[in-house]
């Protein structure tokens, strides 16, 4: 699947290269007009990201090295779980979620669907109940 996502990320045109807030590096490419691909490696130390959701758009996730925590609300349910390496998830538009990188992780990230770079929106509630977590 590396090999697969790495073939498909340097056929993409690159659309940026991001230092987040976080610590995290994030690199995204374009592959169709709605489907892009991310690479993002965690920073020094675990973080969160910001809680969001989608309305059209689709997301997969995939670990190449470490570890993360997925929080998802659908329904007023909260879920968690852990994706370790060579683990993927795929969340559904609508679907609330963040993540929380452990150190030493990379994953890579395939958004699909109308609006890829421009659907995604900020929940506050996930936010805050995510990041009163500690799963260290």
């Amino acid at each position: 699947m590396e090999e697969i996502l790495d073939d498909l990320f340097s056929r993409g045109e690159f659309i940026n290269k991001e230092l987040m807030k976080n610590g995290e590096t994030r690199y995204r490419t374009r592959i169709l007009p709605n489907f892009t691909l991310s690479k993002t490696i965690s920073g020094d130390s675990p973080e969160w990201q910001n809680a969001h959701y989608h309305n059209l758009v689709n997301e997969v996730y995939f670990v190449r090295k470490g570890k993360l925590l997925l929080v998802m609300e659908e329904n007023s349910k909260i879920t968690y779980k852990f994706l370790y390496s060579g683990n993927s998830i795929i969340i559904k538009p609508k679907v609330k979620h963040n993540v929380y990188l452990f150190n030493n992780t990379i994953i890579n990230v395939i958004k699909y669907g109308k609006n890829v770079e421009s659907d995604w929106y900020f929940d506050n509630n996930l936010n805050t109940l995510s990041r009163k977590l500690n799963f260290e």
